[in-house]
């Protein structure tokens, strides 16, 4: 009997070292599992900050000077559809009134201020004009 005590005891000691084992692997288990959702929620906040910085490196579209080259390829477009080399009786009314300013000799910071635009679509409507001129 004391060969069956002693064999019983072995195992049971067996038995409670497999389990202090595995709860030990449980526990570092756990403590990986929060240290990798620490480090997750890290890399999404640095990962959104940086998302942030890219939007606001990113230059900003100037909406006057997109809707100026649209009016612009518009009336081209309408002239070219009316097949005269001549100037368009559809033109828009800003770039007949900045060449009257132009024949006048106002500079383009003037005609910016009185038809409320930027200065530099004020310079590329005076350029027009010049290069209107010299071709007529």
């Amino acid at each position: 009997m004391a060969g069956k005590d002693v064999f019983f005891t072995l195992m049971l000691l067996a038995a409670l070292a497999l389990a202090a084992g595995c709860w030990l692997l449980d526990r570092r288990l756990e403590q990986a599992k929060k240290k990798l959702a620490e480090r997750e929620q890290l890399l999404h906040e640095t990962l959104e900050r940086l998302r942030l910085a890219e939007i606001k490196l990113q230059p900003k579209p100037k909406t006057g000077s997109v809707e100026f080259e649209a009016n612009l390829a518009q009336a081209d477009l309408k002239q070219r559809l009316k097949g005269g080399d001549g100037p368009s009786k559809n033109v828009p009314e800003k770039y007949r009134l900045v060449a009257a300013m132009a024949r006048r000799g106002l500079p383009a910071a003037d005609i910016a201020e009185i038809l409320e635009i930027s200065p530099g679509e004020a310079e590329q409507l005076l350029k027009l004009v010049r290069v209107a001129q010299t071709e007529s």
